[in-house]
């Protein structure tokens, strides 16, 4: 099974979380977060695993902290072709645009 994970940022519990899953082999698990960090999260930039990644973006964080488009979120899940998808946030464009690509191909997603 291929497992997509999408969410805002990285956060350690996630990390260990979806690691566990590809690393026991329960399924083949990517992951897409549409920023490294927000304001007031102490956590350090972490080690990600490979198929895990950080899109290409633009932050408006001095203006609007949630304010972050992403380039390529379409690509990567047309690429992936997820079997099931999991959308962790609701917060940022780039997820939005995520929740719409999985739902025009039918892909399910919660």
């Amino acid at each position: 099974m291929r497992l997509l994970y999408v969410s805002n940022i990285p956060s350690p519990h996630q990390l260990e979380f979806f690691g566990h899953i590809a690393g026991e082999k329960l399924a083949d698990v990517r992951a897409m977060f549409c920023m490294w960090s927000l304001p007031g999260r102490s956590w350090k930039k972490p080690q990600l695993p490979p198929g895990f990644e950080v899109l290409p973006h633009w932050s408006f964080q001095r203006i609007y902290p949630d304010l972050v488009l992403n380039r390529g979120v379409k690509r990567r899940i047309r690429d992936f072709r997820p079997d099931i998808a999991i959308v962790g946030s609701y917060m940022v464009p780039g997820l939005h645009r995520a929740m719409s690509v999985l739902t025009s191909m039918q892909i399910p997603w919660l």
